[in-house]
């Protein structure tokens, strides 16, 4: 029952729009102050703005629409899960004999067959949207009052021999009116009626139309006795259907015999006039025998036209029923009556997907038909949900492929769907949801579960867009575990607040999502979005550590949307402790990604976002990395493969750290430059020196070797062309950071390039994965031409204060002698 409250509230939500706009579009309709904006009459609002009338009516059209929908749902699954397992159509209900009148019969008939009781609920949820009837506003024509005064007139001309008031013969359409009043004057004599009495036989045939179009035969018996047209009144009355409350048992409203006993006999009648009678009597006998042509001539709507399909299908259906069950005499079959199951194809066809396909196909109302609305009660009404799903999957998936995605005029008439109106898949959504809770979903696993899933997910996406994070894991909640993680992933990307970070965890742990395949899902969906921005990128020719000012790592404004993007997800997976080892190996492909393309800022807004502090436990001293930072290997919370993960995080992390100390170095000097020497600058200088080479120098020797080396092939050669990009700048920045040392601090310093350059041109592994790296990207003789300025330098120095180089040779801080001759 719950359920079905749930669709009664969305039934009177849409209720409530719909009147809320209507009552908008009426106190601006009345409006004095119009304009033409763009060829469309826009009204002028309290507020000062202008508003555009037509649009107005639309959104109360579309309202009303969206609440007939719901009461269609309503009713459709009341009916369709209540008729499971019921005995199929032509069998005798107990209790009937040839005594009971047919409506006894038609009654077993609603109870024995779902699909006529179906089409019966079809039918009123139609009649009971049709407007309600009108009223004429000149009753003076009735009777044919415009008529009566000619035939007087004309009697009155023969009497007097031709003197009349008019003085004149009558007009050749006088002579052509009737000369009796009586209902079949028109018939017998092959005459007609005055215009003016044409014209009201037309509205109140039309009027009558209207009243059958309800559903109320009744109502439109009054209203010919309330203009006398009593002979009509009794004309309709055969539709009654007969009812005897002795044989057949008391019934509300009704009492002792009532009704038409010849009904078929009567409905044969009706026929006969249907096909002959003007357009709008002809309408209405239609209506009265079943037939389809005559009525669907004076239908406007879509609505208009299924009723006519399914007021035919049911009188011929009720007609078979009598039949099989000898209820019509001989007599009556001889006269001819539409077969409208004949016309749908036969007594096995589904009629009611038929009648569908007709409709979009019929030129009069196909405009009407492929209304998003409609599309979707006609695939309610032809149980062909699917169709419909599948169609907006296929564009759900297009949407996200390119979010300015609109179907083109072609896919909409073809289709009639449009996934960029939210309001439908808003209403698909929650259809999809509510056949789930009542066990009428699709097969899980199956394509119509796939596509329903897809549109689900679609409302995800459009939730998140509109900024109502709250909501989606509700949403997510109800589609399989796997794919809620998916999308999940999807979605969390775009969440860049804290608060609302924390409030989807929780959320998601409500609804029992799984949070940690949610954010693996949210990662891989990261990489793959953000792919283009950094794979199959060139090189980076320039790092920005050479630079004289700056290496460019503090230019937080470089840093790009893709970039945060990574940076933001990472920060995601944080939330969620048992994910550390997985940002560490996820951490450590975003290093790459930015070292590859040079963005050293971007790399230092990692590290400071996500230090290796909050990932990596450091309780022991088990191994030794640059920059004298350690970590325990065998601590329990690392597997093997985490810590070689969590080595090579560390490794970038100092890297940044190194490159860091270079830009404090780069700064400083630049301050020394501008106070001449300052003593306090000097100090300032002296600490940047130090941390140089407590962070850059340890870097330049070992980075990423041992990494390397322990790394599949396709990372080896990611990390070498890392080193690649880097190891020969840092060389070169340490090179001339010892220079400057020497210039500015001590001029000792300077032999400290020496000491570099002999590392460099070691036999050492390191020396030679150095060399290598020099080699390969061709700045060897760069560094070789550094080294023979800083070698004269040094000399220069020494025989400034008298110095001899061939016995003592020129020791540096660390008391190494000059082993540049030993580079080969």
């Amino acid at each position: 029952m719950a359920t079905y409250e749930l669709i009664h509230t969305y039934r009177q939500i849409a209720k409530k729009s719909q009147e809320d706009y209507e009552k908008i579009f009426k106190a601006l309709a009345q409006s004095a102050e119009k304009r033409d904006i763009d060829g469309r009459v826009c009204v002028r609002d309290a507020s000062g703005e202008y508003i555009d009338l037509e649009q107005l009516g639309e959104h109360c059209g579309y309202w009303l629409i969206e609440s007939q929908t719901w009461d269609l749902l309503s009713l459709l699954l009341k009916h369709r899960l209540g008729t499971r397992g019921r005995s199929s159509p032509g069998d005798m209900p107990s209790g009937l004999d040839r005594h009971c009148s047919d409506l006894k019969f038609k009654e077993g008939l609603m109870l024995s067959d779902p699909q006529f009781k179906e089409l019966n609920i079809i039918l009123n949820w139609v009649r009971g949207n049709a407007p309600e009837p009108g009223d004429l506003r000149d009753t003076r024509a009735a009777g044919w009052a415009y008529t009566k005064d000619s035939v007087k007139h004309l009697k009155l001309q023969r009497q007097t021999g031709g003197e009349s008031h008019r003085q004149t013969n009558p007009m050749p359409e006088e002579r052509d009116l009737v000369t009796e009043l009586d209902p079949d004057a028109l018939t017998r004599q092959g005459r007609f009626i005055a215009p003016e009495d044409k014209s009201f036989e037309d509205n109140f045939m039309k009027l009558i139309f209207e009243y059958l179009r309800k559903g109320d035969l009744v109502g439109a018996m009054a209203k010919c006795r309330d203009l006398n047209q009593y002979w009509r009144a009794q004309t309709l009355a055969g539709g009654l259907e007969a009812w005897d409350d002795v044989v057949d048992g008391l019934k509300l409203g009704m009492h002792g015999v009532e009704g038409n006993r010849r009904r078929e006999l009567w409905k044969r009648m009706c026929y006969k006039l249907a096909t002959e009678a003007p357009a709008w009597e002809g309408a209405v006998y239609g209506i009265l025998a079943g037939d389809l042509e005559s009525v669907l001539r004076m239908c406007s709507t879509w609505e208009d036209h299924l009723f006519a399909h399914l007021n035919s299908v049911i009188e011929t259906q009720y007609y078979n029923y009598l039949l099989i069950h000898q209820r019509i005499p001989v007599t009556v079959q001889r006269f001819p009556i539409y077969d409208a199951i004949q016309h749908h194809g036969g007594p096995d066809a589904r009629f009611l997907p038929k009648i569908i396909d007709s409709l979009q196909a019929d030129s009069r109302v196909t405009g009407e038909a492929h209304h998003p609305q409609r599309i979707l009660q006609g695939s309610l009404i032809s149980e062909r949900l699917a169709v419909t799903l599948k169609e907006m999957s296929r564009q759900v998936e297009l949407l996200r492929k390119d979010p300015d995605y609109e179907p083109s005029a072609e896919e909409r008439h073809l289709t009639g769907l449009d996934i960029s109106d939210f309001r439908l898949l808003r209403v698909v959504v929650h259809i999809v949801l509510i056949l789930e809770s009542l066990g009428s979903g699709f097969s899980p696993g199956s394509k119509e579960w796939q596509y329903a899933e897809d549109v689900v997910a679609g409302y995800m996406d459009v939730l998140a867009s509109s900024g109502k994070y709250s909501l989606v894991p509700l949403y997510a909640g109800q589609i399989s575990s796997q794919r809620a993680s998916k999308e999940m992933g999807v979605i969390l990307v775009k969440v860049t607040d804290e608060r609302t970070r924390i409030e989807l965890l929780s959320l998601m742990k409500g609804y029992a999502i799984d949070i940690r395949e949610s954010l693996k899902f949210m990662m891989c969906n990261v990489f793959e979005i953000t792919a283009p921005a950094y794979i199959k990128v060139p090189l980076p020719n320039w790092t920005g550590i050479l630079a004289p000012r700056t290496t460019g790592i503090n230019d937080i404004q470089s840093l790009t949307e893709e970039d945060e993007t990574m940076i933001r997800a990472l920060e995601w997976m944080l939330l969620v402790p048992e994910l550390k080892g997985q940002i560490m190996q996820d951490g450590c492909i975003v290093y790459n990604r930015f070292l590859l393309t040079g963005r050293l800022a971007a790399a230092r807004e990692l590290g400071k976002r996500i230090p290796s502090t909050s990932l990596i436990p450091r309780v022991g001293v088990d191994m030794e990395l640059p920059g004298n930072m350690t970590i325990d290997q065998h601590n329990e919370d690392l597997s093997a493969e985490n810590a070689r993960y969590a080595v090579l995080y560390m490794e970038f992390e100092m890297f940044v750290r190194g490159v860091m100390a270079l830009e404090d170095w780069k700064e400083a000097i630049q301050k020394v430059f501008e106070s001449k020497l300052d003593r306090a600058y000097k100090s300032e200088l002296e600490q940047a020196y130090e941390d140089v080479q407590s962070y850059a120098l340890p870097i330049a020797k070992t980075w990423l070797i041992a990494s390397a080396a322990d790394s599949q092939e396709e990372h080896a050669q990611q990390l070498q062309s890392i080193r690649n990009i880097y190891i020969p700048d840092l060389i070169l920045a340490l090179h001339n950071v010892y220079t400057e040392a020497g210039r500015y601090l001590r001029r000792n310093l300077l032999t400290q390039t020496l000491e570099l350059a002999a590392v460099v041109g070691s036999n050492s592994n390191e020396g030679q994965q150095i060399l290598k790296c020099f080699v390969e990207t061709g700045k060897l003789r760069e560094y070789v031409d550094n080294i023979a300025e800083a070698s004269r330098m040094i000399l220069g120095a020494a025989q400034a204060s008298g110095r001899d180089i061939s016995k003592k040779g020129v020791t540096g801080s660390g008391g190494t002698g000059l082993q540049i001759w030993n580079v080969q």
